[in-house]
């Protein structure tokens, strides 16, 4: 299979497209198991674990993806070798054993490029003969997601003088968690899926009601897909619906809720169960902002519509770390933020313009280099923003520094010119950086 080539979509977006083909393909896979549904798995799942393979375990969006895959796939690929199937062929089950051992080598670090030469039945053959070199245990991988506040966390061990269970008694146990844990991925796909079909049907039968709906949905990767499709599909506007009041509105309500995950939720608080803390606000930003990015590149809004929810998010997020860069290939647009402080200085990143009104108000300073000429701009607004364009070989990004020190530019020394032009380069260095690296993957069948 060639590699995932889109030069227009984000990593992000890559990313999406690959979990909905896999999910299309797992699903085709129970029903007609053949080789072009097990190359399509096994590059899917290498390439959204490339994609994403820079970002900390604990923080990767996609690894609950694999914790319940693996959950999933151990329950009904194990029997491979009994099922009477000859070694050549495939069914169902050796596809799922294979692609479980797949997704277990990646996650641990296992060197895999023996197998990228292969086609992808070669390679589940070498698989499922081989195993893995390493035990693999999943536990680790389920407390992150415990800490991530995803799933609930299990009970601490008995430490009052009882007898520790026996093997079979933990083996017992952690079956009965796997399946409680399949019955709970089975049961909020279901609810996801219902919530869904309540809106569509209301967008039929109750427009007020699914608006509601619409602008209150949790800020997680299924529903921002189902958000996308319907401003894709135009399904609004076929229900004589403006979709950007709706996205505003969504935006403003994820804020909102973004600034309650600052404090635990009170014990008496019965509305929605919400993750705390700042590693989820990040998080939660990190994925609206990501949202706004491909709303923006798609032209499903306005970049206008949305200004001042980017800003705002500048302002609420002002006491998160976001230091995630998304990238085009070739002709950079840039959406995401960074939080940095020389004083009480906001930085956030918005997509760059040739013309942009929002930045007109704003006079141009060029602070020049010896050596480097127009690689950097000081913009300062009446004593209130500051706009820094930053510009390389590669990219060019836009940053607007909300809640300046209020200094005019007559009062901006060189000296802290330089400081902001430093923080910016000590921050934003390695991400501006662009890897044309090849996307290296498994050979599809002839």
């Amino acid at each position: 299979m060639a590699g995932y080539n889109s030069r227009n979509e984000s990593d992000f977006e890559k990313s999406f497209r690959l979990k909905n083909t896999i999910d299309v393909f797992e699903k085709r896979a129970r029903v007609e198991p053949n080789a072009q549904a097990l190359a399509v798995l096994m590059n899917c799942e290498y390439l959204l674990w490339l994609l994403n393979k820079d970002t900390p375990q604990k923080q990767n969006p996609f690894l609950s993806h694999w914790v319940e895959a693996i959950q999933r796939l151990d329950a009904t690929g194990g029997q491979h070798e009994s099922n009477g199937v000859a070694k050549n062929d495939l069914s169902a089950d050796k596809i799922s054993a294979a692609r479980v051992l797949w997704i277990k080598m990646l996650l641990q670090g296992e060197d895999v490029k023996y197998l990228l030469d292969q086609t992808s039945q070669q390679a589940s053959i070498s698989l499922l003969s081989d195993g893995l070199r390493e035990p693999f245990d999943l536990r680790p991988y389920v407390r992150m997601l415990e800490d991530e506040g995803i799933y609930e966390k299990t009970p601490e061990p008995d430490t009052n003088g009882h007898a520790a269970p026996t093997q079979s008694q933990n083996g017992v146990d952690t079956l009965h968690r796997h399946t409680s844990a399949k019955k709970t991925i089975d049961s909020t796909e279901d609810l996801i899926q219902q919530r869904k079909a309540d809106i569509l049907r209301n967008l039929e039968l109750d427009t007020d009601t699914a608006i509601f709906e619409i602008t209150r949905l949790p800020i997680s990767l299924t529903y921002l897909d189902f958000l996308t499709t319907l401003l894709t599909d135009r399904t609004l506007e076929t229900h004589s619906i403006d979709p950007a009041p709706i996205i505003t509105q969504y935006i403003q309500h994820a804020l909102r809720t973004i600034e309650r995950m600052g404090k635990p939720p009170a014990p008496s608080d019965d509305g929605e169960v919400l993750e705390y803390g700042k590693e989820a606000q990040t998080r939660h930003i990190l994925l609206l902002l990501l949202f706004i990015k491909s709303l923006i590149r798609k032209g499903l809004v306005e970049m206008d519509t949305l200004y001042y929810e980017i800003a705002e998010i500048s302002v609420r997020g002002r006491d998160v770390h976001i230091a995630s860069i998304l990238e085009d290939r070739g002709a950079v647009k840039t959406t995401s933020g960074v939080y940095g402080e020389i004083g009480k200085i906001q930085l956030h990143i918005v997509p760059n313009y040739d013309d942009s009104a929002a930045l007109k108000t704003h006079v141009r300073v060029p602070t020049e280099r010896p050596g480097e000429a127009s690689r950097s701009g000081l913009c300062v607004a009446t004593g209130t923003m500051l706009n820094l364009s930053y510009k390389s070989k590669a990219c060019i990004v836009q940053i607007v520094i909300l809640r300046s020190n209020r200094k005019t530019h007559s009062e901006v020394s060189s000296t802290e010119t330089e400081t902001i032009d430093v923080l910016l380069h000590d921050e934003l260095r390695k991400d501006l950086e662009i890897k044309e690296h090849a996307i290296p993957s498994l050979r599809s069948e002839q």
